[in-house]
């Protein structure tokens, strides 16, 4: 092999390892600023069918003190909370009806009496819910922490919610049709 061919054979691996480093570096940006929806709790047998509803109640407001806490807007627009996590639920192909299993948020420093054991307790602000059925009983709960914007971490849990179900129901989310706020899914 001439050296010339060796010299541009190094030259052009170099380039390809500097181009994935770029597009690791890049994918990281993306998947790290997006808060990420954590199932705490997934009940098996899987309860859910093809034809389920869901029902969705709003959001309860646990121990926060929306004056004292620098990462809450100061008066929280609570149609505006449940509407981004309702949207979102929505797009994404959930079938939200008046009747069915229960979805229940709540926002709040402390885990929510219904919740099993947060992940994490380290005074954050969360977002927690609770899939119930008839009968009351806990079947799944799924939380997210809340870098920033409330607004948005409703509307990235209402994504979050929606691909964790769809997938136990069988049925295939919908591609996005609301911008903001894209949100993974971690085992918990």
């Amino acid at each position: 092999m001439e050296p010339r061919n060796v010299l541009a054979g190094i030259a052009l691996l170099a380039l390809a390892r500097r181009a994935l480093k770029r597009a690791a570096l890049a994918a990281l940006a993306l998947t790290g600023c997006s808060p990420t929806v954590t199932v705490v709790r997934e009940t098996q047998p899987n309860p859910f069918s093809a034809h389920v509803r869901f029902a969705v109640e709003d959001f309860t407001v646990g121990d926060v003190r929306i004056a004292e806490d620098p990462t809450l807007p100061a008066t929280l627009d609570e149609p505006r909370l449940n509407g981004a996590f309702r949207s979102h639920l929505a797009a994404r192909g959930l079938p939200v009806e008046e009747n069915g299993f229960v979805l229940r948020a709540h926002l709040g420093k402390g885990a929510p009496r219904w919740a099993a054991a947060p992940s994490s307790d380290d005074g954050r602000l969360r977002m927690w819910v609770g899939v119930f059925d008839a009968e009351e009983r806990p079947l799944d709960q799924l939380e997210i922490a809340c870098p920033g914007d409330v607004y948005s971490c409703a509307a990235a849990l209402g994504d979050g919610v929606a691909r964790h179900l769809g997938r136990r129901v069988g049925v295939a989310p919908i591609k996005r049709a609301v911008a903001p706020a894209a949100a993974t899914v971690s085992r918990g």
